[in-house]
């Protein structure tokens, strides 16, 4: 891919319609700058709008950052089509524009064009694919079968702790029958460790496959009588070997019941028939050789057995995981950032092959153009939905994406980022569709020279480059553009020829925890003579604490190397991805918080006192005496009112005006107000979303003790933040760096960045497929193992690349031994990317002619370590530290939300949070017990009968949660599992064999109720297709001045004066709410709520009358026209040319239990009319549109 030619620049990269473009930008090379500058040749040339491309990029902030960059290339091009004369622009885009505008006409065009973009720019399509797919749900529902209004976003790492909690608790505590059933004890054996968080991660990441493994036809059982008959064969002292072939002779006669132990199979794969196993006797035993014959063969199997074992059992593991979280989540109306992902995946995989592709076409046909940034750090599903819009029907592509990216940097494996998919989609790309950036605008002339050299001389490959391995991905040289040769790095005074220092040790200690500090002082020794010495500057300007940065593999690196520069008065500022809540911060927050919420217990104030942020010493809290403790109680409670009245973020503040200027003047001072405000925020939004101070400090403690990171955005919001933006050596991990220029770097332990070993399950992607698969066997292991180390190798071509004047790499012998417990040197995947460049380097590493053919590198010996640094003296006066103030508290409350459960039953306004779907059915009209026992009653039905034991909020949302995740077109009761989840999680399940009738009755009612015609002039809901069907529609419109009283007078004057609730509360806020089902059915759009609701044991109890009170009593009919409302206005909104006449349909109410018992049994329907729909939105307040706008209908 790598060696194919490339267009010669960005004005001829191809960009019509139909195709696919790619371009390759190394470290450097001004990606950015190409992305701004195709996205005005789109603008102009393509007379695209801003709302019609797709940019989309790895995280929030590029994203914001790209948007930025965006809009400055449109503003920079409408000012310079202003200026009255074009003189010289050093920007290559001012030729372009220049010749473009020699037609006055056109550049009148293109400047309107440009104004309207930057109008419409803050609306654009600009953002990560995870923010991307929550738009595609948001805005077309129907198409991608979503919810109208969102799921909340969680942290996934979270939940997945949780899910991995429940899962140990089901082992634990369930029945033995019942587990074995899921779980058999047989396949449970081969689980050595419960799953974490981690793994249930990995079993849920979108698009995640557990592949089985194929056993091979079973050996004749003749085969474990050889077995046996070798056996006396055997030396008496080899008993690992004897019980191994007693074992595997076991093993063939139970077909894997029997299977020998890990050391017996060790002993198995190491004995042979000539290596002294065998005696002499036995050697005169024909059995004996015939089963070291056969013993290759027979270990294969036992290997094949045991991964076929654990694969069936993490496909079992799996299924229960995915039930869980789909029920969880539901419940609690939540979902992870990787749920957006894998539901848009999801619907456009299902699209494939169909003639209609409402959701794949509908994105086409919004966002013809896709460019789509930092794509080596893509995963299959992310390619997989970018690849389903821009292809047609027959598989062909269409409009036009762009993919930019550099495989060098593909960093991002333990995050899901997929090389191969990269890779895959690179080589459908023709070569005239191909854009190669070559020329490097970050780094000075000798630094490029300097990495082109070291690269020339030490491969091109950045991967191990042996035994015919390649993992295709190899440097590529580059040209300096010369942008830095007006501001020189200079030693006294004279330009620097050389930019990469290579420091080697050649007699390092024998320890690695030896070897690390040495670097480390080494490089802070470094750094601190360089910075007092002044013999180094950067465009005539003495180098500046700011203008290093030391980037270390790992995050505990970083603490030791700020220590170190500390010590010498070095300046710093750390930057990792470690979460706020592991912070010892975070711990001494929460003993305090608890303090305050518990004032009037003097032993927790006193565990508050001794920690760090009251800073009271032991000696003075022992001493306190009673009058001592009366103002420090009063400072207690003085907080926790201030807590409860203003919230957690005013008492840290409060904490922070007392104890600031003492903390701030501690080491790590700045890093403590740095966390202590981060916490701040943190807890005050969460106590703003609803948390009161006891689940808020418990919540505090679940966040502490998990750890987690979560997904891009849950992970940002618990980064520790940067602790001061003073001028400082920056110290970050390599990953932190991506992206990034420091003008100068220091690698102090690249080295030392070996290997990562991982057991259990791995990850890899099928370099074909793209297919996600979690395997466990010795294949995947070793594949994963070298796919982890040519990360590795582009992890080092980031950090060489990060410079922009000199870069510092200390490096150790090549060969050296790992450490002083093992005296091999390192050997496979095990050794370092520096290690394997250093040895492979041609000429040899020390001779003259490699000084000689890298003029630009420095290749010296000996890490200064023992010479006597003087402490750096900061030349500038003290200045006066101060914490910048937190954020305005809110002090005006979150705006109301009702719902029909909150209207009729006289509650107050809830939260937020949604009712259960049955909430409504736990009171029931009252039964007319004369009418159920007069002589003249119809007779009781064994279907009612057979449920009517069964009543009440559970069993209705059971059935809620049945309608809701059956599989369309598949019968109910054959969805057994369904049936179980759904039942159990309401309580309902009990022992296993009254659960299991209960499903079964439950299943084959609800498919009656599926097969029911609704009425004659309908179809049963069973016919439509899964298109026409959105489940639990979720709404919310605004309200404001009204009341309900306002709305029955409305209703009164069109002849519904008992519809709504007999009350007069005032209405301000929201109007909330779930609908079951919104189905179309001849282009009408209609309301289906399904009630569990008990009305008798008799049918008649589910007809004409009887249930028009059963409606009237639960005031059903006022919840049907909510439901109608909601329904009106979003179409109003969303369906081009919608005419109520048209377009809206009936409302339905299915009452479970005798729908199909007899013609018209519990069905209700009911349309209401446009006088009432109009004067009921009139009577609402909020609706964007006005009476004279709704009655019109063409």
């Amino acid at each position: 891919m790598s060696e194919q030619a490339h267009l010669p620049g960005w004005r001829r990269l191809q960009l019509d319609a139909g195709g696919r473009s790619l371009i390759e930008a190394s470290a450097g090379t001004g990606k950015t700058w190409t992305i701004a500058v195709l996205y005005l040749r789109l603008l102009l040339e393509k007379q695209l709008s801003p709302g019609s491309i797709i940019v989309t990029t790895f995280s929030k902030a590029a994203a914001s950052e790209l948007s930025e960059r965006l809009r400055a290339r449109i503003v920079w091009a409408l000012e310079w089509a202003q200026a009255h004369t074009h003189g010289a622009d050093n920007d290559p885009a001012a030729a372009w524009l220049a010749e473009r505008w020699t037609d006055a006409a056109l550049k009148k065009t293109d400047i309107a064009r440009l104004q309207f973009a930057l109008a419409e720019l803050d609306s654009a399509p600009v953002s990560t694919l995870h923010s991307l797919c929550s738009r595609i749900l948001r805005e077309h529902p129907f198409a991608a079968g979503s919810r109208f209004s969102g799921d909340a976003l969680v942290d996934g790492d979270a939940w997945h702790a949780e899910i991995a909690a429940d899962f140990k608790r089901v082992l634990q505590q369930s029945l033995p029958d019942d587990l074995q059933a899921q779980f058999p004890q047989a396949l449970l054996q081969q689980l050595q460790k419960l799953p974490d968080g981690k793994q249930v991660g990995q079993l849920l990441a979108p698009a995640t496959v557990v592949p089985q493994v194929q056993i091979d036809a079973w050996p004749d059982v003749s085969l474990a009588e050889v077995l046996r008959a070798a056996i006396p064969g055997l030396h008496k002292g080899k008993k690992s070997l004897i019980k191994g072939f007693e074992n595997l002779a076991g093993f063939i006669e139970t077909q894997g019941e029997i299977v020998p132990s890990l050391n017996e199979l060790d002993a198995l794969a190491k004995a042979s028939y000539e290596g002294g196993a065998v005696t002499a006797a036995g050697k005169k035993i024909a059995a004996t050789k015939e089963a070291f014959d056969h013993l290759p063969q027979l270990l294969a199997l036992v290997e094949k057995h045991l991964n076929h074992s654990q694969q069936l059992l993490w496909q079992r593991i799996q299924d229960w995981v995915l039930q869980q979280k789909a029920l969880s989540g539901e419940r609690r109306e939540q979902r992870s950032f990787d749920d957006l992902l894998a539901h848009v995946h999801q619907v456009l995989q299902a699209e494939a092959g169909q003639q209609a592709r409402p959701l794949a076409d509908a994105l086409f046909a919004a966002w013809p153009v896709a460019l789509v940034d930092e794509f080596q750090d893509t995963d299959g599903v992310q390619y997989g939905i970018l690849d389903a819009i821009y292809r047609d029907i027959d598989g062909k592509p269409r409009g036009r994406m762009v993919m930019i990216g550099d495989p060098k940097q593909a960093i991002y494996r333990f995050r899901g980022g997929d090389i191969h998919s990269y890779l895959r989609a690179a080589a459908s790309v023709a070569d005239e569709a191909r854009l190669g950036l070559t020329v490097n605008h970050r780094s000075s002339r000798p630094m490029v020279a300097a990495i082109n050299q070291l690269y020339a001389c030490a491969g091109a490959a950045l991967d191990v480059d042996e035994g015919g391995y390649s993992s295709h991905i190899a440097y590529q040289q580059v040209e300096a553009s010369g942008r830095r040769d007006a501001t020189p790095f200079c030693v006294d005074g004279v330009p620097a020829s050389q930019a990469l220092y290579m420091v080697m040790e050649d007699e390092p200690p024998d320890s690695k925890g030896e070897r690390e500090l040495r670097a480390l002082t080494a490089a802070a020794n470094d750094i601190t003579r360089m910075l007092a010495e002044g013999r180094h500057s950067i465009g005539g300007k003495p180098l500046e604490p700011r203008h290093i940065a030391v980037l270390l593999p790992k995050s505990a690196q970083i603490e030791k190397m700020q220590s170190l520069l500390q010590a010498r008065g070095v300046p710093c500022v750390t930057s990792t991805g470690s979460n706020v809540f592991a912070s010892d911060s975070a711990q001494h927050l929460q003993v305090l918080l608890h303090a305050v919420l518990h004032a009037e217990k003097q032993s927790l104030i006193r565990a508050a006192l001794a920690t760090p942020l009251y800073g009271m010493p032991l000696e003075t809290i022992a001493s306190l005496g009673m009058e001592d403790w009366q103002p420090i109680s009063q400072r207690f409670h003085a907080w926790r009112e201030l807590w409860q009245r203003r919230g957690v973020q005013a008492l840290v503040d409060a904490l922070l005006q007392q104890q600031g200027a003492r903390l701030l003047a501690a080491s790590h001072g700045e890093r403590v107000l740095t966390d202590l405000r981060h916490l701040a925020e943190i807890l005050q939004s969460e106590a703003d979303a609803g948390l009161g101070p006891h689940e808020l400090l418990a919540w505090l403690k679940d966040e502490r003790n998990g750890g987690s990171d979560g997904e891009e955005e849950a992970r940002e919001a618990r980064r520790l933040r940067i602790e001061s933006e003073a001028p400082r050596v920056k110290l970050m991990t390599l990953h932190a760096s991506k992206g990034l220029e420091f003008e100068v770097v220091f690698l102090p332990l690249m080295w030392a960045h070996d290997e990562r070993r991982e057991t259990g399950l791995v990850a890899l992607h099928d370099a074909h497929t793209g297919e996600r698969q979690l395997r466990s066997d010795l294949a995947a292991l070793a594949q994963n193992a070298q796919e982890l180390q040519d990360e590795r190798f582009r992890l080092l071509y980031v950090a060489l690349t990060r410079s922009i004047y000199a870069c510092i790499v200390h490096i150790l012998p090549p060969e050296r031994c790992q450490d002083g417990n093992r005296s091999n040197p390192a050997s496979g995947t095990a050794r370092t990317a520096l290690d394997v460049m250093l040895a492979r380097i041609q000429p040899a590493l020390g001779s003259a002619e490699l000084a000689a053919a890298t003029p630009a590198i420095a290749w010296s010996k000996g890490w200064d370590v023992d010479s006597a640094v003087s402490p750096l003296v900061s030349s500038p006066p003290p200045v006066a530290l101060s914490a910048r103030k937190l954020p305005a508290l809110p002090w005006t409350p979150l705006p109301s939300r009702h719902s029909f459960t909150t209207l009729t039953r006289g509650l107050p306004a809830a939260d937020g949070s949604q009712a259960d779907a049955a909430s409504d059915e736990g009171s029931q009209a009252p039964l007319d017990e004369a009418a159920q026992f007069a002589p003249e009653a119809a007779p009781e039905h064994p279907q009612l009968l057979a449920l009517s034991d069964i009543r009440g909020t559970a069993i209705g949302n059971a059935i809620h949660a049945i309608f809701e995740h059956r599989q369309i077109g598949q019968p109910v009761s054959a969805q057994t599992l369904l049936l179980h989840q759904s039942l159990q999680a309401q309580g309902l399940w009990g022992e296993a064999r009254e659960g299991e009738l209960l499903a079964e009755k439950l299943g084959h009612r609800i498919d009656a109720v599926l097969a029911t015609p609704l009425a004659a002039d309908m179809p049963a809901l069973g016919c439509l297709p899964g298109s026409d069907l959105l489940a639990e529609m979720e709404f919310h419109f605004s309200l404001a001045h009204t009341s309900l009283q306002a709305l029955r007078e409305a209703c009164g004057a069109h002849g519904e004066p008992a519809l709504i609730p007999h009350e007069k509360r005032q209405l301000r806020g929201l109007m909330t709410g779930k609908i079951d089902l919104v189905f179309r059915h001849e282009g009408r759009f209609h309301v289906l709520d399904y009630k569990g609701n008990f009305l008798g044991h008799r049918v008649a109890d589910y007809q004409d009358a009887a249930l028009t009170d059963a409606m009237n009593h639960s005031h059903y009919r006022f919840q049907a026209l909510l439901y109608t409302v909601a329904l009106d206005r979003y179409l109003r909104q969303r369906l081009a040319g919608y005419c109520r006449d048209k377009h809206l349909g009936d409302s339905w109410y299915l009452f479970v239990r005798a729908v199909g018992l007899a013609p018209g049994a519990g069905i209700w329907r009911q349309r209401f009319g446009d006088a009432l729909i109009d004067a009921v939105q009139a009577a609402l307040p909020g609706d964007p549109f006005n009476q004279e706008t709704q009655a019109i209908c063409t």
